[in-house]
């Protein structure tokens, strides 16, 4: 069988591709009657041009407005980003939440720079008003495959601010949901995100923890890491090399601290005055 050939069979077979749900409507019935399975109902390819041209006006306003609403967005969220910052204001943080939701995907990254900076004053606030946000399907999971680095990294700060916060003890529900986000972004494809990622883990990217906080992130982070396919992959090498270890010490790390985390205890209080 050609390639030529190949669309026919599948066409003929009645199998179809699936439109999507954003299509617009008279694009969707175009590819419709195209697909019809009685051969005497598909429009000529004549027929299909005028279809076209009759469709044109409608998906013009349709791209206008999505362009229109895109550059508001982005307006608006750039406004917010250049007030000063108001922790203690529920309609500031109100709109920021909002911008995760927008289309355009640098609206998204100052609304997630934003709350990074609103968590690190009231880290319970920003949890409870992103809420449904960090669940599974929600818009924080979206943001883990949108087309911008600097979002992704500004994730990694605002899960990791979040899951460690002392104010949100009592809520292990919502820490580890923002602990999963985290641990994805271990594994994303970008090497600034990653390496965010991994410095997010250990506590390092303010270069405010202490001891304790520091052996605890390279449990978090080894145990993670043995978690994967293969732990000597290019995730292990890259953390390796960045941190300038051998690739086969990552699982002794985590094995070393498996054995002293009866002690953990111990270290935390022994540590208090470094």
């Amino acid at each position: 069988m050609t390639a030529v050939q190949a669309p026919f069979a599948v066409v003929n077979k009645g199998v179809r591709p699936t439109i999507p749900n954003s299509c617009l409507p008279a694009l969707s019935q175009i590819m419709t009657r195209c697909w019809d399975a009685n051969p005497d109902v598909r429009p000529s390819f004549s027929e299909v041009v005028m279809m076209l041209e009759a469709a044109e006006t409608e998906i013009m306003t349709t791209v206008r407005k999505s362009i229109i609403r895109s550059n508001l967005q982005y307006a608006a969220i750039s406004a917010l980003r250049r007030l000063p910052l108001d922790p203690g204001n529920p309609a500031f943080l109100h709109r920021a939440v909002q911008g995760v939701l927008f289309s355009d995907p640098v609206a998204v990254r100052h609304s997630l720079e934003i709350l990074s900076e609103l968590a690190s004053k009231d880290p319970y606030a920003a949890a409870m008003a992103l809420g449904k946000h960090a669940q599974p399907g929600g818009a924080l999971q979206d943001v883990l495959h949108l087309n911008d680095v600097l979002a992704r990294v500004a994730l990694a700060k605002l899960c990791h601010t979040v899951s460690r916060a002392r104010a949100l003890d009592e809520r292990p529900d919502i820490k580890s949901q923002f602990n999963s986000l985290l641990y994805q972004l271990l594994l994303d494809p970008s090497e600034r995100v990653c390496f965010e990622a991994i410095l997010c883990v250990l506590g390092k990217f303010d270069n405010s923890e202490r001891t304790e906080e520091r052996a605890g992130g390279w449990y978090r982070l080894s145990r993670e890491i043995l978690k994967l396919p293969d732990s000597s992959s290019k995730n292990s090498a890259t953390i390796s090399y960045y941190y300038g270890l051998s690739p086969f010490l990552i699982p002794k790390i985590d094995s070393n601290y498996s054995s002293s985390t009866q002690g953990m205890g111990n270290c935390t209080s022994s540590t208090q005055g470094i």
